[in-house]
């Protein structure tokens, strides 16, 4: 693995890609949750409790970017090619579903895919240094950044004011604005810990349930509805692994089908996608706009709203594309997981 020299560049950099990445998730996870037809069904709170998180993780990525002297860019994730700094081919796990992911229905590969983006760094090669270069999982990625800073020095990085960061969430166990190196570390530890996991000592073995990946209470997204308890005490492998476990059990939930937009589509199809992609280009600019120091706002309501849009997009029959950007690319082949 290379090794980095940190330098404010790089470190803003790393900030920048951090939102890329908390970015594509949203349309990848959201695409798969309104792809199940019953909404009160338990997988389904379970997705929309991981994407309320990422919305968080989203907002403390852009509010880190702003500490650190650059300002966050929303644009609209292309699925199927490279993310800079990512290069998740392990050896042990065998997943490189990261940086294929294809926009589809909840079914068996989908979910390998959400798996895989949120696969814990334990369960890298042992052979990988941590954190490793490129990095073998986001979580890596994250625990690179933090180190970054400490080898440059917040004084050396920080901007000095929280002027244009966000804080959307309420009252939570932790900050959500961002001006203290203590608030830069625990940001980046509650979006690992949401998302893979802390660190696990000893790390877990299969079959996983979602008990062995808890979140520490100080790391919680306590105060969300749409985030509810015992969901929010779960790391989101852990909730993803408690999907695989139900659909082992019980099957998947039905859910919407539909062809690709890359060929015919009817006018309702074409309508539908169009209602879409400008309402998701209308959430971009009003992200671009909150931290750029436009009117404060919220994004939770206009992201919420998206919800019924990408429905439309499934009983049109069509897969919901965010965006004309996200005709799907062709992935790199995808290797057979280890770790079920």
């Amino acid at each position: 693995m290379a090794t980095q020299t940190w330098t404010q560049e790089l470190i803003q950099s790393h900030a920048q890609v951090a939102v890329a990445v908390e970015l594509y998730t949203l349309p990848f996870y959201l695409t798969a949750l309104t792809s199940i037809q019953d909404t009160s069904h338990a997988i389904y709170a379970n997705i929309l409790s991981v994407c309320m998180e990422e919305m968080l993780h989203l907002e403390m990525a852009a509010n880190l970017c702003l500490a650190v002297g650059t300002s966050p860019h929303f644009t609209a994730p292309v699925y199927g090619q490279p993310i800079p700094y990512l290069d998740p081919d392990d050896p042990e796990t065998g997943h490189y579903a990261l940086i294929n992911a294809v926009l589809g229905s909840l079914n068996q590969t989908t979910l390998d895919t959400m798996l895989d983006i949120e696969t814990p760094e334990e369960f890298e090669a042992a052979t990988h240094s941590t954190p490793d270069y490129p990095y073998g999982s986001i979580g890596a990625m994250y625990d690179a950044l933090l180190q970054g800073i400490q080898t440059v020095g917040w004084s050396q990085i920080y901007v000095g004011s929280t002027t244009n960061q966000q804080a959307i969430f309420g009252t939570q166990n932790f900050a959500e604005t961002i001006g203290t190196f203590a608030q830069a570390q625990t940001a980046i530890n509650t979006i690992n810990a949401q998302g893979e996991g802390l660190a696990m000592q000893p790390v877990p073995t299969p079959p996983f349930t979602e008990a062995e990946f808890p979140i520490p209470a100080a790391n919680q997204l306590t105060v969300e509805p749409f985030d509810p308890s015992p969901l929010y005490t779960y790391a989101h492998y852990g909730r993803f692994v408690n999907i695989q476990n139900t659909v082992t059990s019980s099957g998947f939930p039905t859910v919407y089908t539909g062809v690709a937009p890359t060929g015919p589509l009817t006018a309702a199809q074409h309508s539908a996608l169009a209602t879409l992609q400008t309402d998701f280009a209308s959430l971009l600019a009003v992200l671009n706009g909150m931290w750029a120091g436009a009117a404060p706002g919220n994004f939770f309501p206009v992201m919420m709203g998206l919800l019924s849009d990408a429905v439309a997009c499934w009983q049109a029959g069509v897969i919901p594309m965010w965006s004309a950007a996200q005709a799907r690319v062709t992935p790199r082949p995808l290797r057979v997981r280890a770790t079920r």
